[in-house]
């Protein structure tokens, strides 16, 4: 599996073997501006006077002697991490809220870019962090809807005194919520998030598991901004901790500080999310691997339907090498693997076609079927389970929203799973067995 390491430049970490996290110490001697990159946010505190917090300057953040409050916003000096806490409501203590809210925090607010288009290709807050104390729900993260277009939230992750988390999502520009369950982290239990709105497409990973893709309802992508933190929902005092808080709106271009370097799956060349077709219902999880999107235009071309599916037997299928054991591990997120040598992607047998060769095996080994899809949104069973495919795709195909969907179930049914169509050659393997699969535009 190709692996990219995102390393900041202030840290210096030691370096571990295959694609476990590079732990790097925190400075617990620093302000969290020495080890933190927070050029890029302000600080909203819950001090100050009714309706008018306290509001910390990204320049007065920055650096090992910057910005700290003994009570609300310091670093840990066990393990350097930065510590956002909130000593409860505006009526059980004497902290303050922002003139459009009821509840009081300790949270960064992204402020260059102080907002971004949800319709562009890359928006992505990451963060590692622990719940320490909280007696009832927390919001660890958010966007937020643009100032000047609305006072309310795209979305806000909330974690409960249980360890559930729930994602709240506005349902329009002045209404309110609907909740979508992402999980459950232990008490006390370290864990990582990521939140991504870009291509007008809302996601949210936790401990790197398969992104969920939540509805924004009518919402219609306003511009909006990241924040990030301790923004406490109940009445009770609130602490967390960060060990790293990231924002990024280009590949390649990540800000802030971390004591980790994740792995991350190998960037491939997409198709822009582009599609004014009627949808199907959507599955409550929806993966999708990362990537950078491609520049080709929307086409409105039809795909010719002259080729609704052809089946090949497998014994029509060669492979390139003979089949060996692969050196890399079974991926747990549905993404893109090295091609093994073991096995070739088909080829592509007109513009307006998907090739699909179906493997038993999730390292694309063992070919037991190939199928050329010429139509959309029909269902196809395999016929033997499947854990892996190569795709080849017809040049017409690309910038059409246009997905491969498989299923853990006969019929279209089970666990949904999507993998954007690609011009370069992947194994895409999440783990699942499947049973089915669709080509199909939402």
């Amino acid at each position: 599996m190709a692996i990219r390491h995102f390393i900041q430049p202030a840290i210096m970490p030691f370096l571990l073997l295959g694609s476990m996290p590079v732990i790097a110490a925190l400075d617990s001697s620093c302000a969290p501006g020495g080890n933190f990159d927070l050029s890029k946010w302000k600080l909203q505190m819950p001090t100050g006077s009714e309706g008018s917090p306290d509001t910390i300057s990204s320049s007065e953040l920055q650096g090992c002697s910057g910005y700290k409050d003994s009570e609300y916003f310091y670093t840990n000096g066990d393990d350097g991490s930065l510590v956002m806490k909130v000593p409860g409501g505006p009526d059980t203590s004497d902290c303050v809220t922002t003139p459009n809210s009821k509840h009081c925090r300790t949270e960064l607010r992204e402020d260059d870019p102080s907002s971004w288009s949800p319709l562009s290709s890359y928006n992505r807050l990451f963060a590692d962090l622990v719940v320490t104390e909280n007696d009832g729900s927390v919001c660890i993260g958010q966007i937020h809807i643009d100032d000047s277009i609305s006072s309310k939230p795209v979305a806000e992750l909330y974690y409960s005194s249980s360890g559930a988390l729930a994602m709240g999502v506005q349902t329009c520009r002045t209404c309110s919520q609907q909740r979508a369950d992402i999980g459950n982290v232990a008490k006390g239990e370290r864990f990582t998030y990521e939140i991504r709105y870009e291509n007008g497409e809302l996601s949210v990973s936790i401990n790197g598991d398969a992104f969920k893709t939540l509805d924004t309802f009518e919402l219609d992508s306003p511009d909006s901004y990241f924040k990030a933190g301790n923004y406490n929902q109940g009445d009770g005092p609130t602490e967390v901790h960060f060990f790293t808080i990231r924002v990024s709106h280009t590949e390649g271009d990540e800000v802030g500080s971390s004591s980790t370097v994740e792995s991350q799956p190998s960037s491939t060349k997409e198709v822009q999310l582009s599609s004014t077709e009627a949808t199907e219902p959507t599955s409550t999880e929806v993966t999708q691997p990362s990537s950078t999107e491609a520049t080709n235009p929307v086409s409105t071309e039809v795909i010719q339907p002259s080729s609704t599916l052809v089946t090949l037997p497998s014994s029509t299928y060669t492979p390139q090498a003979t089949p060996t054991t692969p050196t890399q591990s079974t991926p747990t997120d549905p993404e893109s693997t090295d091609s093994p040598t073991c096995a070739g992607a088909p080829s592509i047998a007109s513009d307006s076609t998907v090739n699909l060769r179906l493997f038993t095996e999730s390292n694309c080994c063992s070919a037991i079927q190939t199928m050329k899809i010429g139509s959309l949104n029909n269902c196809h069973n395999s016929s033997n389970p499947f854990q892996s495919f190569y795709e080849a795709v017809g040049s017409s195909m690309f910038g059409r929203n246009i997905r491969v969907y498989t299923y853990t179930g006969k019929d279209c049914s089970g666990t949904e799973s999507s993998f954007k169509l690609t011009n370069q050659v992947q194994c895409w393997s999440s783990g699942a067995t499947w049973n089915s699969f669709k080509i199909a535009r939402r």
